[in-house]
């Protein structure tokens, strides 16, 4: 494995979140966040500089301020890197809970630092079809290309060993959101409770990806909103 050398704020997250992992904070609405903000107690963000495109890419391939509004949904962020989308879920949803999965070390240390005090539960995984250790490879253009498999972003030579969760044992939720880098189709797959999705946002890393996407989202009964880039969008 290797190491990725840390800025300061990357090194003070990791220094606040070492130990145990805190308990999760009431649900704070988005309208409470806002006015903590106002307070001037926001917390800082913490992403790596090659990786800011995540707010550009969340902005534009999940566009969530126009997907339907639901009460209180739970949301799966399966490949939840920093902590982008958890964050942008809370201006549509101000009432959600999220469950994120982060397998990378570093990135899940800056991910806890972004959810504290929100509604989010981290877990510091993978996503995929078995249980168990896997290789994680880092991305040869930044974080937001790290993998399990070598879809080509990746930089082979350079890997973490980290757990991995089966998507069969994945918890029932409303709205689904799938970024995992070339394994969106295994967790499709086996994933129990696509039946009562209400929404899922999945991002396909080829064409066969996405056309194996379509076919077994279409099956579960969902309704196709439209297809961005890379990112399909369905809703039942």
């Amino acid at each position: 494995s290797c190491g990725v050398a840390q800025s300061a704020e990357q090194g003070a997250v990791n220094a606040r979140a070492a130990g145990s992992i805190p308990a999760l904070a009431a649900v704070q609405t988005w309208a409470e966040r806002s006015a903590a903000i106002l307070r001037n107690k926001r917390p800082k963000f913490t992403i790596e500089r090659d990786s800011i495109a995540a707010f550009y890419e969340v902005h534009q391939e999940y566009a969530l301020l126009t997907l339907p509004t639901y009460k209180a949904p739970h949301v799966l962020d399966l490949g939840a890197n920093a902590g982008v989308f958890s964050w942008m879920v809370f201006q549509h949803w101000p009432d959600a809970t999220v469950t994120a999965y982060e397998p990378h070390p570093d990135t899940y240390r800056a991910l806890l630092g972004n959810m504290d005090g929100m509604a989010v539960e981290v877990i510091n995984a993978a996503v995929t079809r078995e249980a168990g250790t896997v290789k994680l490879y880092e991305g040869r253009r930044n974080r937001l290309c790290c993998s399990t498999l070598d879809v080509g972003d990746q930089d082979v030579e350079c890997s973490w060993e980290v757990s991995a969760v089966a998507a069969v044992t994945l918890p029932p939720c409303d709205v689904l959101k799938v970024d995992t880098e070339g394994t969106e189709v295994d967790i499709l797959e086996t994933y129990q409770h696509l039946a009562t999705v209400k929404c899922a946002l999945v991002e396909c890393h080829s064409e066969e990806a996405r056309r194996k996407v379509v076919a077994i989202l279409s099956g579960n009964g969902l309704t196709a909103l439209d297809q961005r880039a890379k990112t399909v969008r369905f809703v039942r």
